[in-house]
């Protein structure tokens, strides 16, 4: 038999032990103890309760009893926009979701000039921190429509135009389209197939100096006409045998 004093001695040592195993796991006494001969025994300060609920890490206490914070994590999203939009820029709004399956809207600019597969940074539209720390980032991952007819290398922009045989040949003005528009430009004489017309500021911006753009470059085709009057065929001919006569003579004098 056990004395009532070995008794008690041997309880206060198993609540002791219980006691400093709740202290090093983080939980209160005053969970365990509550409600016993009508008082309430306090936890020792020690690790405090890490999680809480489905909204995410809150910090915890130190053994001095001071708040821990910690900045939230980042999120990651993808947006697509037009040739055009992604040239001039443009709004995009967007449907986000938080820890706890709250959804709202967000409203981003994707600026002038970006390109595909460039990220835009928005600060603070990441996940909530913990303990009062700061949010994290929001990086939205942008992805260009392509568009028939025109490509871009960098703040470039390349694209092909059909000009008329004559022009080729004498020279003249030829109509081009741009994303600011069309032009008119000069088309020196004897021009050809594949040649390249630069139309200068006819690019892309650059998206740390939107006054800053890029150049256009038209490569030439050369209209062929698929059947031509009589009168023209008879032209053609003469036209022709006027260049063999001139290459001819060329080709004698270099002789």
């Amino acid at each position: 038999m056990i004395s009532g004093r070995m008794e008690t001695a041997l309880t206060v040592n198993i609540i002791l032990k219980t006691e400093t195993w709740m202290i090093f796991l983080g939980i209160s006494s005053e969970i365990l103890f509550h409600g016993q001969g009508g008082s309430t025994r306090r936890g020792r300060s020690g690790f405090g309760s890490g999680f809480s609920g489905n909204s995410g890490f809150r910090g915890y206490q130190d053994f001095g009893g001071r708040q821990n914070t910690g900045r939230g994590s980042d999120l990651r999203s993808e947006v697509s926009v037009s040739f055009k939009e992604a040239v001039f820029g443009c709004d995009r709004m967007l449907q986000l979701s938080d820890p706890n399956g709250k959804s709202q809207k967000l409203q981003v600019h994707i600026p002038a000039g970006i390109e595909d597969g460039k990220s835009i940074r928005l600060k603070g539209k990441g996940n909530p921190g913990y303990g009062g720390g700061a949010a994290g980032d929001l990086f939205l991952k942008v992805h260009v429509e392509p568009e028939t007819g025109w490509q871009r290398k960098g703040q470039d922009i390349y694209t092909t135009a059909e000009i008329p045989f004559t022009t080729a040949v004498l020279g003249g003005e030829a109509k081009f389209s741009t994303l600011y528009g069309d032009v008119m430009c000069r088309i020196p004489a004897g021009t050809q197939c594949g040649g390249k017309i630069r139309l200068r500021g006819k690019g892309a911006p650059s998206m740390q100096n939107p006054s800053v753009k890029g150049d256009q470059y038209v490569t030439i085709q050369i209209q062929v006409p698929k059947a031509v009057s009589r009168e023209a065929a008879q032209k053609l001919k003469e036209y022709g045998m006027a260049m063999d006569r001139s290459c001819s003579g060329r080709r004698g004098s270099a002789v």
